[in-house]
């Protein structure tokens, strides 16, 4: 059962409200509040799915709530409602976040096909994160990136070029993934701040399978560090050395560790090698440029610490299926 809270300063309008969303099968009105620091305190007390919330009440603003309120729990999805169709209430309403801005009056249809499509988007993320976390626990690695290309695909025929739908989408699979985390790792992590999203960057489809790919690594390192805080060295390590040529040998001396028991680790924890880990990694970067650059294949993987283009597309086609220029021409198109 979703729970929502409603925010308006007119008691009728609470009313209406809450009669329209009791009629709406799977939601529960959670509380009603009048104003946005009532509003802003519930959240942070209450287990609160979605926010109806006017724009303008006595006190903070229906923005200025929404801000307060994502910033302490990003996971809860707020709906903006206001008599005002003015553009620049719309575009604070964006700029805080909030899911949809919503024109009074207010009528039961519109209220439901809101509801409804906030069933159904959550339905289909809440599936996306148990792929992805089904991945974490069998030591998946290597399928992260065919996994987070297929959902990449998903929304974005679902959400037909909506960016703003788009970006909230993966942002809440984001969370979540992080949310599963808890209580090995920093469950509060926020995950715009340790993946931030640029947002030309963000229009290309491809980008959130790159983006997709940075969260799970990240995921795979954090359980990993978890029960052996010595591996926090060798993954910083490899960070900073990826652009070179790394071998296990290397990794070895430089972090203090033996090949065997590092080697029995990443088999352990990842379900790969080393060296898989490695190319894996290197691959990552290798193809954001060759989309988003015009770097030549050669180019591509000199950069990335791989002498010779025969041996750079060797490695790329044993991991992607394809050869690099396959891969440039298809991301090109």
């Amino acid at each position: 059962m979703y729970r929502v809270l409603i925010v308006d300063d007119e008691k009728l309008m609470r009313e209406a409200l809450r009669a329209m969303v009791t009629q709406v099968e799977g939601f529960q009105v959670a509380a009603c509040v009048e104003s946005g620091e009532e509003a802003v305190e519930l959240c942070a007390e209450e287990d609160i799915h979605i926010v109806l919330m006017d724009i303008m009440m006595p006190g903070i603003s229906g923005i200025e709530a929404s801000k307060a309120i994502y910033k302490r729990n990003p996971s809860i999805t707020i709906y903006i409602i206001t008599a005002y169709n003015n553009f620049s209430f719309a575009r604070e309403a964006l700029s805080a976040k909030v899911r949809e801005y919503i024109s009074k009056p207010v009528s039961f249809s519109m209220i439901a096909q809101i509801l409804e499509e906030y069933k159904r988007l959550h339905n289909a993320e809440e599936d996306y994160v148990r792929q992805l976390s089904q991945i974490l626990e069998e030591r998946q690695y290597l399928q992260i990136t065919p996994l987070a290309a297929q959902i990449v695909e998903k929304i974005y025929q679902r959400e037909k070029g909506n960016e703003a739908n788009i970006r909230s989408c993966f942002l809440q699979i984001g969370r979540e993934v992080l949310g599963t985390l808890d209580p090995i790792t920093e469950a509060d992590a926020n995950v715009e701040e340790l993946f931030p999203i640029n947002h030309l960057f963000a229009r290309e489809s491809i980008s959130w399978t790159f983006w997709l790919y940075d969260v799970m690594d990240y995921a795979f390192r954090q359980i990993t560090i978890s029960k052996y805080e010595h591996m926090r060295t060798v993954f910083d390590w490899i960070d900073n050395k990826l652009k070179e040529n790394i071998s296990l040998v290397t990794i070895g001396t430089a972090c203090n560790i033996s090949q065997s028991y590092l080697s029995r680790l990443f088999r352990q924890n990842l379900g790969i090698s080393v060296m898989d880990y490695i190319h894996l990694r290197k691959l990552k970067c290798a193809k954001m440029y060759l989309a988003f650059t015009s770097m030549s294949m050669t180019d591509a993987a000199f950069k990335m610490g791989y002498n010779e283009g025969s041996y750079f597309s060797k490695v790329f086609k044993k991991y992607e299926g394809i050869t690099p220029q396959q891969y440039k021409n298809q991301v090109s198109t």
